[in-house]
Order: structure tokens, then sequence, then C-alpha cells
């Protein structure tokens, strides 16, 4: 929590997510009176903030502390696969809103939805949502087909060939030589590597695109770099491959080979990869 940084918060206008009584006492010390809060509602997930019945104490006493209660939040513990435990925690969220109302207090924000909640139920009642996954155009149902041609990836992540070194059958390549050429190859050196986000266990596991080639990530990959074996590809130094979206692999497809997900693909990626950020396709894309 940035606690020590709450009057610089303040300054730049920051709302802050309020939730519990002592957040509120820092808050007030730290000089955030006349700030917006939103309360945090526990309907479910049990990380932060307090059910219905408490929430409603503390937004009465964020008000009568100088606050203002611009909004009602919660979270969805497994809004893609769990419609029990879904109804459930809109139920209770629901009721913590009706109890603030009947003391007064209509916040103007309601949000729960996730990007499972979002997709699955929409804003859920309220008028705000907290895309996360979906924000990279991947989605976190396991039924692609209900979100087909809704979204698609936004994130590309592509990395400089270095260098290009024709090996022998039956070298090995990179540290313990994980791996041995089976016959003559090329063997590109690319500038990416753990140390950028790119997981180790995708050494022998992944591939990168290049000119309409699937080339194989080969050996352990290392801290800032990795080899791709590219056989007879003819490839000079400073070609761009792709390594994650476009042309590339999916997020999904590493995710699962790294033996994780798409979410630790995607946000796994360090302060050392330069962003870009650009806009395509047509209007409201």
């Amino acid at each position: 929590p940035a606690f020590e940084r709450i009057p610089e918060l303040v300054d730049a206008g920051a709302a802050f997510i309020l939730p519990d009584h002592d957040t509120l006492g820092r808050l007030v010390a730290g000089g955030a009176r006349g700030a917006n809060v939103h309360i945090k509602v526990d309907t479910g997930l049990s990380r932060l903030g307090l059910p219905p019945e408490q929430a409603l104490g503390l937004a009465v006493a964020a008000e009568r502390s100088g606050m203002r209660v611009q909004g009602v939040m919660s979270h969805f513990a497994s809004a893609e696969d769990d419609r029990e435990l879904t109804g459930l925690q809109l139920d209770r969220y629901h009721r913590a809103l009706g109890l603030m109302a009947s003391a007064g207090i209509e916040p103007e924000l309601r949000h729960i939805s996730n990007s499972a909640g979002i997709l699955a139920h929409g804003a859920a009642g309220g008028n705000m949502v907290r895309p996360g996954l979906l924000a990279y155009g991947y989605s976190p149902l396991d039924s692609a087909h209900e979100v087909d041609g809704l979204i698609s990836p936004a994130l590309t992540l592509t990395a400089t060939v270095t260098m290009v070194k024709r090996v022998a059958a039956g070298q090995g390549l990179s540290y313990n030589h994980r791996w041995h050429a089976e016959t003559d190859s090329n063997i590109l050196t690319v500038r990416c590597g753990y140390g950028d986000g790119y997981r180790r266990l995708l050494g022998n596991r992944a591939w990168a695109f290049l000119r309409g080639e699937r080339l194989m990530v080969r050996g352990s990959v290392a801290m800032d770099q990795l080899l791709l074996e590219a056989g007879d590809l003819e490839v000079q130094p400073g070609e761009q491959v792709t390594l994650i979206g476009g042309n590339g692999p999916s997020a999904v497809l590493l995710g699962a080979l790294a033996e994780s997900n798409a979410y630790d693909i995607l946000t796994s990626l360090t302060h050392r990869v330069d962003r870009h950020y650009v806009r395509s396709g047509g209007p409201g894309r």
C-alpha cells in the first residue's frame, strides 16, 4: 500500500480504495480528508474489504471523516465457471448497496465485474467494469465461441536477431546443453530472455515466427538471450522475430507450455521491454 504517498496522491486527485477502518485512519492521518473513496465489500473472495453490514459502517465512518464515498466495489472469485458462487456474491454486493442507500449513501460508481464477469454478466447491475485479461484481448472463459469475433489479442512481443551461427549436427546449445542439433543448422541468437519476462520454461517447448516460418526455441532460455533453430533459412542480424501474439504463439499457448497461464505470460514482461502503443482497426476499435 502506498500509505507514504498519500499527500502526493491527494494532490493528483486520486480516488482511494477503502477496504477497512485501519486504512481509513491512515488516510485521515495522511491528509486525505475530502478525497474520493471506493468502499471495498468482501462478497466471497476473502482478500480485501468487509462484509455488507460492516461495509455500511465503514462507509458511514468515511463520510463522517470528511471523505466522499464515490464508489462501492467488490470482486468476483470465479465468474468464469461457478455460477452459484457468483450469484451469491452478487446478492451480497447488492445487499451492501441497499444498506448504504437506506443510510442515504448512494455512490455514483458501482463496480464488481472483472473480465470474466463482463463476459458472463455484463456490468452486473453496476455502471463501471474493471477488465484485466480482456484489455489484452484474451478471454478468461473456456468457451471461446462465446466471444468469437468480439475481441482479438492486442499485445505483440518482438525481439531482434543479434547473431546467426551455423552449428554442426551434435553441437550442444546454451547452458547445460539441454538440446543438441540433430542436423547442421543455422542458429539465431535473439535479444530476449527471462530477464525480460520470457519464461525460462519455454526453452525447447515454444516457437517464434519469422518470415512465414515457425522456429523452435532451442536450449535453455538465458537471462538476456534465447536461441532459435532456423535450419537452412538465411537470416540477417537486425531482423525481428515475433515471440508472442501476431503471427507468433498466443499467450494462452505459451502459458500452457510454461505450465502456467496467459495471465502469467502477459504480466511477466518486465520494465526492460520497450512499449509502443498503437491504434489499429476501424472506428471504435
